[in-house]
């Protein structure tokens, strides 16, 4: 029976011009090679039509052997990527569903390849995929009542574009009929958007689960089912997974400048790696594109790696990672369990008892932070940050912002581990080196949790450590509200008050003349707004940097309250930082006036400066007592970069 929409979209939606330029009659079939001319295959979708959503852009577009929808796509003619709100159909031509193969069936499916990927980027990207079936549609527009929504849910596929082969039984209704439509819906919000993408398409007599039944003895990268290499690229998912193959090579470090990939690898010994080992089906493989690289974990390199042991070339081995493309190919990553027999069945530890509410005052342990994580499904993204107690397990990786990985047990053992993707160091700043961090460090993370593609419980990028060791340091105010939306309370603005994402060290793709970069924030209860700043290093102050220069408007960073203060304000006491090496006094303007962004009324400061440690510190008082406002900006348009250490506003 169809289905009657009560989505708000839908009902408001009634008849949409058709974005595509052709006139598609109706039926419209394309004869299958060597197969049943009434059926129907396409290997790009080129003759489908897409059709935008009302007052919302068209989010798909095609591609010479592939038709894709995305959020993330040069808008409007931009020479740049960005995000925007989108919505749209992807409608196909008329088929036939009475053709003689389906009528002796008395059933038809549709089949076809599809990934999706950066779905990290739209948590629920689940809910933004639909597909829809119509016999009364003639195409040219989406109404709600003449559509049934079809069983089918796309899952997180690829971080390297595998694609995963899809078949959806049509329902009953809709066989035997002249003028059966599909449709593809796709949307996304203004902030965040995965990716979509279709090819092979077909429609086809009989059932979907004909032959499809899973085959018990199937791998399914268990212990005792390892995947075997050709089972480990089809299944690039993210998951845990163990597989089994031979030693064959590794990726040499590239020379400075260079980045090398899988093609890249030797067969010798010669030149090892230090960090990775390639393995293929044979242990005579000599072909790089029958390999997979592995990256492999400290604790395991000593005996892992061709460079620790050389012997090891041709081995067998069993191997346990992440899923996941490594070196531009499919590969397994994290690799820190390792067998060079069968391994048997993995004993099974119990998590503990479950302790703790997730709160700075009663952190989980690790058993609760398991318990809450495992319950939620891939798209759930809790807003609010938790604490976790326990002790670091293993060291995984330094990334380039100074963030690390690290796994964490409530004994410090690998059993019953959660992961921790990109933790910041005490005061959220960059650690220095890999070595901050141990195994057998006793930690309490703070941050957002999810459950990866619904099978790894994890800490998101952007946590941050509050205690280390016995030494403990909380941030300044209460940090909540999504990438985009600090929100902090304090007696001053800092890089604490800023999104917890902000870039340390560059200022990424802000661009001053386009506002969708801008970072924004609540501090005190005021909206703020900013564009080239980001977090300085330790060296400069660990504060806000903002980008400067008295000639080019392009790399004239700024911040401004885009809602206003609730009473005129009397004072502004800006404090900078400098090292003390450096030769440059801060010079800048900061406009004061009755609307958001003033760029007119320049308040001219009272300054003074010490030397505290290796940084000159500048207090620049700034009095708006006459000023009659309650809006400022900070314009960094005189000259050379700006490292601001706390911002007050009286």
């Amino acid at each position: 029976m169809k289905r009657i929409f009560k989505n708000l979209m839908f009902a408001a939606m009634g008849a949409i011009a058709l974005a595509s330029c052709e006139d598609v009659p109706a039926p419209y079939v394309v004869p299958v090679p060597g197969g049943d001319a009434s059926l129907y295959k396409s290997t790009s979708l080129s003759d489908w039509s897409s059709l935008a959503a009302e007052g919302l852009s068209d989010p798909w577009s095609k591609g010479a052997s592939y038709t894709q929808a995305t959020g993330y796509q040069k808008w409007d003619g931009a020479t740049t990527k960005s995000n925007k709100e989108c919505g749209g159909y992807l409608i196909s031509p008329a088929f036939r569903t009475n053709a003689e193969s389906i009528t002796a069936a008395k059933a038809a499916y549709v089949a076809f390849e599809y990934c999706v990927a950066y779905a990290n980027n739209d948590p629920q990207y689940l809910g933004h995929i639909k597909m829809y079936a119509s016999t009364s549609s003639d195409g040219t527009a989406f109404v709600a009542d003449e559509w049934t929504e079809l069983d089918f849910k796309a899952t997180f596929t690829s971080t390297d574009w595998t694609l995963k082969t899809e078949k959806v039984q049509l329902p009953e209704e809709f066989v035997g009929k002249e003028n059966v439509r599909i449709a593809y819906w796709f949307a996304c919000p203004a902030d965040k958007s995965s990716t979509f993408e279709l090819k092979t398409f077909s429609l086809n007599a009989g059932s979907a689960d004909s032959g499809d039944n899973p085959d018990p003895d199937a791998n399914d990268g268990s212990a005792t089912k390892p995947f075997e290499v050709a089972d480990l690229k089809a299944n690039q998912t993210g998951a845990e997974v163990w597989v089994h193959g031979y030693i064959v090579g590794s990726i040499p470090q590239a020379p400075e400048g260079v980045s090398y990939q899988l093609k890249d690898m030797t067969f010798t010994t010669e030149n090892a790696s230090t960090t990775n080992i390639c393995i293929a089906a044979s242990s005579e493989e000599t072909d790089y594109a029958n390999c997979v690289a592995v990256q492999v974990t400290t604790g395991a390199r000593s005996a892992l790696t061709l460079a620790s042991v050389p012997d090891n070339l041709g081995k067998e081995v069993w191997l346990k990672g992440t899923s996941e493309k490594y070196f531009g190919s499919a590969g397994l990553k994290n690799v820190s369990k390792y067998s060079f027999t069968q391994p048997e069945e993995e004993e099974i530890v119990p998590a503990g008892d479950p302790k703790g509410t997730g709160s700075k005052d009663d952190p989980w342990n690790v058993a609760a932070a398991l318990k809450y994580i495992k319950a939620l499904a891939s798209t759930d993204s809790p807003t609010d940050e938790f604490y976790t107690k326990g002790k670091i397990s293993e060291v995984v990786k330094q990334g380039n912002s100074g963030s690390i990985q690290f796994r964490m047990s409530d004994d410090g053992t690998a059993n019953n581990e959660l992961f921790v993707y990109y933790c910041d160091n005490l005061g959220k700043k960059p650690f220095e080196a890999l070595t901050d961090l141990k195994a057998g460090d006793e930690v309490i993370v703070c941050g957002k949790v999810k459950n990866y593609n619904g099978n790894t419980p994890e800490y998101d990028k952007g946590s941050y450590l509050v205690y280390l060791n016995g030494k403990s340091e909380y941030p300044e105010g209460d940090p909540e509200g999504d990438d985009q939306g600090t929100s902090t309370t304090s007696d001053y603005m800092s890089i604490a008050s800023l999104p917890q994402n902000i870039t340390v060290g560059n200022y990424g793709t802000q661009n001053v003349s386009d506002e969708k970069t801008w970072l924004s924030w609540t501090w005190n209860g005021v909206d703020f707004k900013g564009a080239k700043i980001c977090k300085a290093t330790d060296s400069n102050g660990a504060g806000i940097q903002m980008q400067g220069n008295a000639s080019d408007a392009a790399k004239q960073g700024f911040i401004f309250n885009s809602s206003a203060w609730s009473t005129d304000i009397s004072k502004i006491t800006i404090v900078l930082k400098v090292a003390s090496t450096s030769q440059y006094d801060p010079s800048y303007t900061l406009y004061a006036g009755s609307e958001a962004h003033p760029t007119s009324g320049e308040i001219t400061p009272s300054s003074s400066s010490n030397t505290e440690g290796n940084f000159k510190v500048y207090t620049q008082v700034f009095d708006l007592s006459n000023a009659n406002a309650r809006y400022f900006t900070i314009a960094n348009n005189l000259a050379g970069v700006l490292y601001i250490d706390k911002i007050t506003v009286e």
